[in-house]
């Protein structure tokens, strides 16, 4: 069985997170030939190489858009022949995979709500009689999503990703902090985690440990909170940490991005609705 994994560089899933996913997923099937294609350039390839996953075709497309590779697409199934499956990592790569593999199952991970445009496209992609795309979002709160907007029930199931622990290095704690200025467990960090980061809002987050830290530290000395760098509203919450007098109430890491670098300097994970 052949089996080809599918994302364009485009998609606001294509980070670290998902990739991970992406990751986790191969070569673990017995006499099973799993190929990753990516569509994209070199910031792309270079998380992939980073997270260790092996790619095996690269094809570079105009603004990393997944149907900018339409026809370099359709030039590898010739070459090397049609897959059995084909893993779609995100709403573009299913497009694609639509098209050129009509009559073939496609499965689309999605680990982001979609946006109200592309769920009108999958309702019509699953109501498509000649295609076979099974939707498999990792949250009950995906599938809502995808449901209120009208894709099939019976296109959609809900696959929770498992948690690999063993990717965390607890060793590597205090040498994190002491890169973040932090001596002694005394401090604690709290970490604002979204998919991707830079949808976190840092201003209502560093309000929030703010509040939590005056509770617990009347002085306010006990609590810091870290955002990546391109978090919204960051340079706002930057401002108003500096003008209480603790700027280093707010830490920024852009390692963040692959949030198991640095979970292991953190106490508590932060999710904001």
């Amino acid at each position: 069985m052949r089996i080809w994994h599918l994302i364009d560089e485009h998609s606001p899933q294509a980070t670290a997170t998902t990739l991970e996913l992406l990751s986790q997923s191969l070569d673990r099937l017995d006499r099973v030939d799993q190929r990753v294609v990516v569509l994209g350039g070199s910031k792309l390839r270079a998380t992939l190489d980073r997270l260790g996953i092996r790619v095996a075709t690269v094809i570079g497309t105009p603004y990393g858009r997944a149907l900018g590779g339409l026809f370099a697409v359709q030039r590898l199934i010739r070459r090397s022949g049609p897959p059995d499956l084909v893993h779609c990592w995100s709403v573009g790569a299913v497009t694609l995979a639509t098209m050129l593999l009509r009559r073939l199952p496609s499965l689309l991970t999605l680990t982001l709500p979609p946006t109200r445009r592309a769920t009108h496209w999958l309702r019509m992609m699953t109501q498509d009689r000649r295609s076979a795309c099974v939707v498999l979002p990792i949250s009950l709160t995906i599938r809502r999503a995808l449901l209120s907007g009208g894709v099939s029930e019976s296109a959609v199931h809900v696959l929770r990703p498992g948690l690999d622990l063993s990717k965390i290095s607890h060793a590597s704690r205090a040498s994190i902090r002491k890169q973040w200025g932090i001596e002694d467990d005394d401090r604690k960090v709290v970490v604002l985690v979204c998919d991707p980061p830079v949808t976190g809002n840092a201003m209502t987050s560093a309000l929030a440990v703010s509040l939590a830290d005056f509770v617990k530290h009347r002085h306010g000395t006990g609590i810091s909170l870290m955002v990546h760098p391109a978090a919204r509203h960051r340079r706002r919450a930057a401002r108003d940490v500096s003008c209480m007098g603790r700027p280093d109430r707010l830490i920024v890491d852009q390692r963040i991005e692959e949030p198991w670098n640095v979970m292991p300097g953190c106490d508590v994970a932060l999710a904001t609705g």
